[in-house]
């Protein structure tokens, strides 16, 4: 996957431009090398892999498989005379980082991270070990003082993307009457495909990804909310099936304390997680239907 960051930094070495196209996979291991060849002869010029660092690798050898597959590919274009740079594959790895003079101290990332990675140190400031650290962006969620940002999606960024759908959320409700829907998705529970019949297309639902359920900060809800969104819904991955071990269990405990808080002002009943995995196509778009028909009988 690549978020805005590694796109920004392939562009600037020169190895995306505006014209390039993004495809998700759920892991690189999967990717055929036949595909990848059938690319190239058919015009594409050039293929950029960007695979998990390999002991981070969420199907524990998917990254390294896909990354030795490459390697070949590479050497059988060399022996055939074409070009072998039109293959290339660019690690990268998302990690928290903290702003130590925002830091209050108040330990609330470190009981949190599923990774262990995150301790409290002298004098009174919470420290990552990046080599730890999952990526997943739980400890950014409990952070009262926004002093944790996740690499590629950051807090602002993301509130400030929220915040762009007023004008088109005003211009839904007034002109084709229709609730409108914040759908917040794990990367890992849901691949966007690039064909628009295997994804959900009403103009009212409008996605956001995040690495990880766990991160989904109240604030960005109570944001959609005061934008004016009339539902949100969290996509996570299912029980048992997180990449991150705990992200869901964290993310469900998280929303369920949120709705209760919410349901003080009446917003309680606009707010559901679901758990859904790519596998079994369709299944986020019933759960969006289903919630929207929910929010409509309210």
């Amino acid at each position: 996957m690549i978020n805005p960051q590694v796109r920004e930094s392939l562009k600037k070495h020169g190895i995306l431009d505006d014209n390039s196209l993004q495809l998700y996979v759920p892991c690189i291991g999967r990717i055929p090398p036949e595909f990848l060849l059938k690319a190239l002869k058919n015009g594409v010029k050039k293929i950029v892999i960007v695979p998990c660092e390999s002991d981070k690798c969420r199907f524990n050898v998917g990254s390294n498989v896909g990354v030795f597959r490459l390697i070949l590919l590479q050497r059988l274009l060399r022996q055939i005379g074409l070009d072998s740079d039109a293959l290339f594959f660019y690690r990268y790895f998302i990690r928290a980082q903290i702003n130590r003079h925002k830091c209050i101290g108040c330990g609330n990332c470190a009981y949190t991270c599923p990774g262990n990675a995150i301790k409290i140190v002298s004098p009174g400031i919470a420290q990552i070990d990046e080599e730890s650290c999952l990526g997943c962006g739980a400890c950014v969620s409990v952070c009262p003082a926004l002093a944790i940002n996740l690499e590629g999606f950051e807090n602002d960024l993301i509130l400030g993307a929220i915040s762009r759908y007023r004008p088109l959320i005003e211009e839904i409700k007034v002109e084709r009457k229709k609730p409108v829907i914040a759908v917040f998705y794990c990367q890992w529970a849901n691949f966007p495909a690039p064909d628009k019949y295997f994804t959900y297309t009403e103009d009212n639902v409008i996605f956001f990804e995040v690495p990880c359920s766990s991160m989904i900060n109240p604030l960005y809800v109570l944001k959609a909310f005061y934008e004016g969104f009339d539902g949100i819904l969290i996509a996570a991955c299912k029980k048992s099936e997180c990449k991150f071990e705990k992200g869901n269990e964290i993310a469900e405990k998280h929303i369920k304390a949120l709705k209760d808080i919410l349901k003080q002002i009446n917003l309680g009943g606009k707010l559901e997680i679901c758990f859904v995995a790519p596998r079994y196509l369709g299944e986020l778009d019933n759960q969006i239907k289903l919630f929207i028909e929910k929010l409509n009988n309210k």
